[in-house]
């Protein structure tokens, strides 16, 4: 059998399942909505490709901007 289907379909189709499991987790474990989450990931997706890898002082921090 020939795989017919795109890298992007791929991708967007592998997208989804996170996505899907994602919400399934934050709904189950906060008070959060699924369109908050998807603001919440859209604020992330957009934080995250603001930052410069290439800076020298760059390191991933999960928590950084966490509530306290």
């Amino acid at each position: 059998m020939i795989d017919d289907v795109s890298p992007e379909r791929k991708c967007i189709n592998e997208a989804k399942h996170l996505y899907h499991v994602f919400v399934s987790r934050w709904e189950k474990e906060s008070d959060l909505e699924a369109h908050e989450i998807a603001d919440a990931l859209t604020d992330a997706f957009d934080e995250y490709y603001e930052i410069d890898e290439d800076d020298p002082h760059f390191k991933f921090d999960p928590d950084l901007g966490k509530d306290e």
